[in-house]
Parts: C-alpha cells; sequence; structure tokens
C-alpha cells in the first residue's frame, strides 16, 4: 500500500481518472507519464474492482469516460461503473458477459455508436 507523501510533494492522483483522461486527450499525455516518474510516485488506490476470476489483462474506459470494461483470463467481459462515491472501497462489476473465447482476453473496447 501506498503512503500519504511528505507536505513538499503534489498531492496523490487519481490512477483511474489520470488513466481515463490520458485515453480521452490522447497521446498528449503519453509524453508526461513517461518523461516524469514522480507520477507514479504519487498514484494512489482508490478502489478495489472485484469481480474476475483470473489475471486482468485489458482495462479500457468508454468514450465518454462514464463506463470501465475489462477483459480477463476467466474469458469474461466485465462492465464497471466508477463514481466518487465508490472511492475507497470496493466496486463490482454490473455486468457480466460470458464469451465464446476459447483463450485469454487481451484486448477489449467500447466504442460510441452513432444514433
Amino acid at each position: 500500500p501506498l503512503t500519504t507523501p511528505p507536505s513538499h510533494m503534489s498531492p496523490p492522483v487519481n490512477v483511474f481518472e489520470a488513466a481515463r483522461q490520458r485515453q480521452l486527450q490522447g497521446l498528449r499525455c503519453r509524453s508526461a507519464f513517461q518523461s516524469n516518474l514522480s507520477i507514479v510516485q504519487r498514484y494512489e488506490l482508490v478502489s478495489i474492482l472485484k469481480g474476475h476470476n483470473g489475471c486482468v489483462n485489458t482495462v479500457q474506459w468508454s468514450p465518454d469516460g462514464d463506463f470501465l470494461i475489462s477483459g480477463s483470463d476467466d474469458m469474461l467481459l466485465k462492465l464497471w461503473r466508477f463514481g466518487l462515491r465508490d472511492a475507497g472501497g470496493t466496486v463490482s462489476a454490473f455486468s457480466s458477459l460470458a464469451t465464446r473465447h476459447r483463450h485469454n482476453i487481451f484486448d477489449a473496447q467500447l466504442v460510441k455508436v452513432a444514433n
């Protein structure tokens, strides 16, 4: 577990929010993550996502940032809704999809569909 940083350091970064912003804003944030190790030192555990029975291989935010999808060695896709009210606790997937995969899932994405 990470501890609270000394007062001379910047406040902790919410990993979920940082990852969501990176995905929403594209490569602009990529260089900030790669060139600044102090970002890693400021990560904090916000919540625990419970639901998979295997190693999680992919996690992606929806284009609007409202949902998270994960894929795992258990060959399931899980859909998560994460909000500030969930901070500090354990979050369970609100939907689970049994797939026809015969092997681990390494990529899953939510795409915006035009009306």
